[in-house]
């Protein structure tokens, strides 16, 4: 090894050994299945499938089922009359990986067509006449017919469930093989090649903070490794997309691979940092509730409430505070045992939190002034702690202005798509045409998504928004305009029965007219899916205009004006943090969540003059429940409560 790495050895050691330990728990977890096993079991089910599917609307009484059934049975597994045709179904996709099961591309493509197979079943099995001829759990139904027939189909489709849950769990460990291999030659040799294979392999270091970074050195040819923590355990099983986060994340069978993968590779170490950081701030919010106990003296309703603050934050006596919980999820090993202190934790901190409204919320309490601004400190930095770093808008903010431009060139890619289906809806409804009722309604929806005047419409919003560097106040909101006339075009096309009665397969149409409206159907539902994920600040705010000026409308009244004066603070508030300088996150944030809430009380006061406001407040709280806010857990785990 050369000497300018020999310092570097010990850490990257203890990384690497870090790495190594999570890949043969994961490995152990996942079984001792073999990828080209599963998937030749996989595509031998899937075969099973497409002939049961197939035989299905041979039968008297199923003859309604052809279509769907024919849909099932292709996705499985589809009839060609020469060899090479079929190249992207569950049969096919599952051979060619059953051949090379080195190809991450493979693996996704079995995932892909998958995908489809359960979609084709889903809808196959939602149809009365195949839920009728269903038969009871244990029954068998005679020969020849209808329930013998959906009996088939529902055994071979089981088939194709467990198979691809084994296949799922043959992946992870073929995977998990290569992350300890590699891990161990890193530690082993710590040379720049091996951290170089290291590199390549699992590209953990593209776009994360902490990474192996492989300098020049000094000379033209000599070469160094600086590692920045190697690799942060944030990001220890974040390697390549292709080859391990799109190989599990689509297993959407069982809530096994769920818990298992992000459990077992981020939640653990991450969770128990998380925890011994915010243990000491729930100490000293119990110690100060203490001292304001104290402090109320005889008025023991008040007392009552600090200490029931106190008792949360902090209880070694009876039970167990937030601090003693926390102590214990910082000890805890094992992912079960964790994940089961973790549900503690949460509960209680919401108790804590609860407490600490109550006692903000009595005067008596509060007017302890000095004793009262020293346990507001503690709570405020024990829930900064809990919201540290995560408060943030994704697609906002001038410090985020290459995403936030990335996702209105995928808007407007996406109005684009909705444009094109939109005008083969509106060519092929000409007179004469079944989609005739359809013309007029999907011409507006291709010119509100992309006009052929070449402005005023979404493509164009978006377009000067992707170009437009950092977030432009007006070029959002026509943005949120254009889309709004995008949805009310939509709205007004998909109420049409024509178009209703193929999204709900009732539709008598011609497969190919009704692939056209499928096709406006999801081009709409993938805009709308970009659409929700940016401008979340400005929706914010251009809602909280809205409800400033409908309650500015009807001046005069107190309750009203009260409410006017909330939403312009709140709107003020919404624009500092949207335009906010690094580091003031939290705070702006803060500042926004009270001015809502202040927002909320005001709108709860009214009575008689709700009805005035009662739309554009509710428009409001939809963005802003939209938005949301983050606590450590729920951005530690997402889905704790689902897996109990």
């Amino acid at each position: 090894m050369p000497d300018d790495l020999l310092i570097l050895q010990p850490e990257i050691n203890e990384k690497a050994t870090q790495l190594q330990n999570l890949a043969k728990e994961l490995k152990t977890a996942s079984g001792d299945g073999n990828v080209g096993t599963a998937a030749g079991d996989l595509a031998s089910n899937a075969q099973t499938l497409h002939g049961a599917a197939s035989q299905l609307p041979a039968t008297d009484g199923l003859t309604d089922l052809k279509d769907k059934a024919t849909e099932l049975a292709t996705a499985a597994k589809k009839d060609t009359t020469s060899a090479g045709q079929d190249k992207e179904s569950l049969y096919a996709t599952a051979t060619a990986l059953q051949s090379d099961a080195t190809d991450p591309a493979n693996a996704i493509a079995v995932i892909e067509a998958f995908k489809k197979v359960k979609t084709a079943y889903e809808k196959l099995a939602a149809h009365p006449k195949y839920s009728t001829n269903k038969p009871s759990p244990g029954q068998t139904p005679d020969p020849n017919t209808a329930k013998r027939k959906v009996k088939a189909v529902e055994t071979a489709w089981n088939g194709v469930k467990t198979e691809f849950e084994n296949l799922c769990k043959a992946l992870i460990k073929h995977y998990s093989d290569e992350v300890n291999t590699q891990a161990t030659q890193l530690k082993n040799d710590p040379t720049v090649e091996n951290a170089r294979a290291f590199k390549e392999e699992y590209d953990t270091f593209k776009d994360v903070k902490s990474t192996i970074e492989i300098k020049p050195g000094d000379s033209g040819t000599k070469k160094t490794i600086e590692v920045t923590n190697l690799p942060h355990i944030n990001d220890t099983f974040k390697p390549r997309q292709k080859k391990f986060i799109w190989i599990i994340i689509p297993s959407i069978l069982t809530q096994w691979l769920n818990f298992l993968t992000y459990k077992l590779a981020v939640y653990p170490q991450k969770l128990k940092a998380e925890a011994n950081g915010l243990s000491g701030k729930a100490g000293t919010l119990s110690t100060r509730s203490s001292t304001l106990e104290t402090a109320l003296g005889s008025n023991e309703a008040a007392k009552k409430l600090a200490e029931g603050l106190k008792e949360a934050a902090s209880n070694s006596v009876s039970g167990k505070g937030l601090k003693e919980l926390l102590g214990d999820l910082n000890k805890a090993s094992g992912i079960t045992n964790i994940h089961d202190k973790a549900k503690l934790v949460l509960a209680k901190y919401n108790e804590v939190v609860n407490a600490y409204n109550s006692v903000k919320g009595d005067t008596t309490a509060t007017g302890k002034a000095v004793e009262f601004a020293t346990v507001k400190s503690a709570f405020n930095q024990l829930q900064k702690a809990a919201y540290e770093g995560t408060i943030d808008d994704p697609s906002e903010g001038k410090a985020d202005d290459k995403r936030y431009n990335g996702k209105a060139e995928e808007l407007k890619t996406k109005a684009q798509l909705l444009h094109d289906a939109a005008n083969a809806i509106f060519e092929a409804a000409k007179d004469g045409s079944p989609l005739t009722e359809l013309r007029t309604p999907a011409g507006q929806l291709k010119e509100a998504a992309k006009s052929s005047s070449g402005q005023d419409d979404l493509y164009n919003a978006a377009k000067a928004l992707e170009s437009g560097g950092s977030v432009d106040e007006h070029k959002a909101n026509d943005v949120i305009a254009k889309f709004d006339a995008v949805k009310s075009a939509y709205t007004t096309l998909s109420s049409k029965t024509e178009y209703k009665d193929v999204i709900e397969d009732n539709s008598s149409l011609p497969q190919e007219q009704q692939q056209k409206v499928k096709a406006v159907d999801t081009a709409y539902k993938d805009l709308k899916g970009i659409y929700y994920q940016m401008l979340n600040l400005s929706k914010l705010h251009k809602a909280a205009e809205k409800l400033r000026a409908a309650a500015q409308a009807a001046s005069g009244l107190n309750t009203l004006e009260d409410l006017k004066n909330a939403a312009d603070n709140l709107k003020t508030n919404v624009t500092t943090l949207r335009d906010q300088t690094a580091g003031n996150a939290y705070d702006n944030a803060k500042n926004v969540e009270d001015k809502f809430n202040d927002v909320k009380s005001a709108f709860n006061k009214l009575t008689a003059d709700e009805n005035k406001v009662q739309d554009t407040f509710n428009a409001l709280k939809g963005v802003y429940d939209h938005i949301g806010s983050t606590t450590f857990l729920d951005l530690l785990i997402p889905n704790l409560n689902n897996n109990s």
